[in-house]
């Protein structure tokens, strides 16, 4: 009986994985959203997105003023060239560090936005390589951070694209050189909550908030209370980006309950 026990817990254990979902569905009425600003310059934001083809202006992540035309930051894929930008706008001064590297369709790969300062903005889209832009733009004010949607009504990211696995980071005293390495480590898979945990690295304590993980948890998983809220009705995507693990508690699927993470 007891060796019955043992081959079945094994396996039991040994089941594969079951796949997990990023969120669909996105419109003007269906994004993410928190209403405050998280982090003002310098910070980068960086995520996983998956597409079945190339969008016009649509908008990944964004923070600022809602509806005033002025004050705001965007990260967005913008049109059928598979052009994508990293915008900051003050109603005058529109400071744009744009790439055309392109992105494969229907697979997931990273899109990354570092806010530098005022002056200084850079764009990472599917590669390591970074395309910067140092136009004078002046924010002020600011009251919410949207995924999935434009500071101003329109632009919502494709509705049968995915979103996953968005963190951002205070990158108070990183170079651009530390922030092409931290893209190199997230698009290699690594969990956001191990990176930050790193002992003695730039980025080591700085992650500011970390949302839609495998589980599409709208709770701030790096514990700063940054929690956003979902307007409307997202859906599960079909697949997830493969993402390691919070170091020491490696993921195990029971009967569809995941634990361990």
């Amino acid at each position: 009986m007891k060796r019955l026990l043992v081959l079945f817990l094994a396996g039991w254990l040994s089941l594969p994985q079951l796949a997990f979902t990023a969120l669909t569905g996105w419109s003007d009425s269906n994004f993410l959203s928190r209403a405050a600003v998280i982090g003002t310059e310098p910070f980068f934001v960086i995520g996983w997105v998956n597409l079945a083809s190339s969008p016009t202006y649509r908008t990944f992540y964004g923070q600022g003023a809602v509806d005033t035309g002025a004050n705001y930051r965007q990260a967005q894929l913008t049109d059928s060239s598979d052009v994508a930008v990293v915008e900051s706008y003050d109603g005058t001064a529109d400071g744009i560090a744009s790439s055309s590297i392109g992105h494969p369709a229907g697979s997931w790969f990273v899109f990354s936005a570092a806010f530098t300062s005022g002056s200084s903005r850079s764009i990472w889209l599917h590669t390591d390589t970074r395309v910067d832009n140092t136009t004078a733009v002046t924010i002020t004010g600011g009251t919410e951070t949207r995924i999935g949607k434009a500071m101003n009504d329109g632009a919502p990211f494709p509705a049968a694209a995915g979103i996953a696995e968005v963190s951002t980071w205070d990158s108070t005293g990183m170079t651009l050189a530390n922030l092409d390495s931290l893209v190199v480590k997230i698009r290699a898979g690594e969990n956001p909550i191990n990176i930050n945990a790193e002992a003695a690295q730039p980025w080591t304590g700085t992650l500011s908030t970390y949302v839609l993980d495998s589980a599409n948890t709208l709770t701030d998983l790096s514990g700063n209370g940054n929690n956003f809220t979902m307007n409307g009705t997202l859906t599960n995507f079909a697949s997830h980006p493969t993402i390691d693990a919070v170091s020491g508690a490696a993921p195990v699927e029971f009967f569809g309950r995941r634990v361990g993470q």
